[in-house]
C-alpha cells in the first residue's frame, strides 16, 4: 500500500511539475517549487486540490495492473 501511495506522489509530481513548468514558461522550476505551489494550493482549498487527481491515478493505477 505505502508503495502505491509513493507512486501517486510520483505521478502526481511529474504531471503537476510539467504543468506549471509549461504554464510559467520556466524550465528550471524545481520538483521543491511545484510541492510548494500544490501544498498552497492544497491549504486553499478545504477539499483539497488534487484529492480527486489522486483518485483517478490510483484508478489508473489498479487499471493497470
Amino acid at each position: 500500500m505505502l508503495i502505491d501511495g509513493e507512486r501517486v506522489e510520483a505521478i502526481r509530481l511529474y504531471i503537476t511539475g510539467t504543468k506549471f513548468r509549461n504554464i510559467t514558461g520556466d524550465p528550471e522550476l524545481t520538483d521543491v517549487h511545484v510541492l510548494i505551489i500544490t501544498e498552497l494550493l492544497d491549504e486553499m482549498s478545504p477539499k483539497g486540490v488534487f484529492k480527486e487527481f489522486n483518485s483517478e491515478i490510483r484508478k489508473s493505477l489498479k487499471a493497470a495492473k
